[in-house]
């Protein structure tokens, strides 16, 4: 089931400034923020060329966004190292996507930008 195509298109739009504002000028190309959208969650993933083969891009998770359609709202999650994801509790869903970007972007536990 995806999310309702009015919520996913005002996220999206979201993601896209946060994206850009994001990566400072000086590592345009060296670095980039980009998402995909599956279901009912956008994931958030860094890209950096491959560092023996510059034309590959390599692909690290930061987060995930899930839309609950029952409480209209969105939660936060983090990715282990083993690449499981794990419910960000210290922050509780929220139905403004701004909210829940601020406290990916503060990140007080450091468990998403390191």
């Amino acid at each position: 089931m995806p999310i309702p195509d009015d919520t996913r298109i005002e996220a999206e739009k979201r993601l896209d400034r946060y994206c850009v504002e994001k990566i400072p000028e000086h590592a345009y190309g060296k670095v980039r923020l980009c998402y995909i959208v599956k279901d009912m969650a956008i994931t958030l993933f860094e890209q950096q060329p491959h560092f023996r083969d510059k034309e590959k891009w390599m692909r690290a998770n930061i987060a995930r966004f899930r839309y609950s359609k029952t409480f209209r709202t969105w939660t936060l999650y983090w990715r282990d190292r083993n690449g499981k994801w794990h419910l960000y509790d210290l922050f509780p869903p929220a139905a403004d996507f701004d909210r829940i970007l601020k406290e990916l972007d503060t990140d007080p536990t450091h468990i998403f930008w390191g």
